[in-house]
C-alpha cells in the first residue's frame, strides 16, 4: 500500500537524492505530501530551506497543500509576500485546501493582491471553502478590479442574493462571453429558487 512508511521513506530518499531527475523528484516530492500528511510538513520545509531555488518553490508549496495540515500554514503565509505571482497563486491554492479557519483573513486579503490569478485563486479558495465572508469582497473586485471568469464562478457558487446586482451588471456589460454566461446562469438560478420562495 502506497500510503505505508516504506513508501514514505522511499519518498524521503527520493527527494533528498541530488542525482535524482527533476521530473521524479517533483513528483515524489507531491506524493510525499499527499501521503504523508501531517509528517511530510517537517522534511518538506527542511527541504526547501536547503534548496531554496523558485523551481522547487512552487512544488514544495503545492505539497505543503497537500498534507492539509495546519503545520504548513506559517511557511505558506510566508511565501504570499513573495514577488513571484505564481508562487503566491500556488501558496493561495494551498492555503485553500488546507481549509484551515484561520486561513479565512489571510484568503480574503488575497482577492486584492496586484495580480489577477493570484485573486482568482483566493476567489476559488473561499467559494470552495464556502464562506460567507467572502461574498462582498467578492461582489467588490466584480465591480472594480480586471476578473476573469474563475472569479465570476467562485462568486456564482454562493447562494446569497446580493449578488444578483452584480451578476446582472456583468452580463450586460462584460465584453467576455464566458464571463456573461457564467453570470446568467446564475441569475436563472437565483430568480428560480427566488419565485419558489
Amino acid at each position: 500500500m502506497i500510503g505505508d512508511s516504506n513508501a514514505f521513506e522511499a519518498l524521503l530518499n527520493i527527494m533528498d537524492d541530488s542525482a535524482e531527475d527533476d521530473e521524479i523528484k517533483s513528483a515524489s516530492i507531491l506524493a510525499l505530501g499527499k501521503i504523508g500528511r501531517g509528517r511530510a510538513v517537517k522534511p518538506l520545509l527542511t527541504y526547501i530551506h536547503i534548496h531554496n531555488e523558485s523551481k522547487w518553490q512552487q512544488v514544495i508549496v503545492w505539497a505543503l497543500g497537500e498534507t492539509k495540515d495546519d503545520g504548513a500554514i506559517g511557511f505558506l503565509l510566508n511565501s504570499l509576500k513573495s514577488e513571484d505571482a505564481w508562487l503566491r497563486m500556488r501558496s493561495v491554492s494551498a492555503l485553500g485546501t488546507i481549509a484551515s479557519p484561520q486561513v479565512v483573513g489571510y484568503l480574503i486579503e488575497a482577492l486584492k493582491d496586484e495580480s489577477l490569478v493570484v485573486r482568482a485563486s483566493a476567489a476559488k479558495a473561499l467559494s470552495d471553502l464556502n464562506e460567507k465572508k467572502a461574498v462582498e469582497p467578492l461582489i467588490l473586485i466584480c465591480q472594480n478590479r480586471p476578473i476573469n471568469v474563475e472569479i465570476v464562478e467562485a462568486l456564482a457558487k454562493f447562494e446569497d442574493i446580493t449578488i444578483l446586482p452584480t451578476l446582472s451588471w456583468l452580463y450586460r456589460n462584460h465584453s467576455q462571453e464566458s464571463i456573461r454566461r457564467v453570470a446568467w446562469e446564475k441569475i436563472k438560478k437565483l430568480e428560480v429558487s427566488q419565485i419558489m420562495l
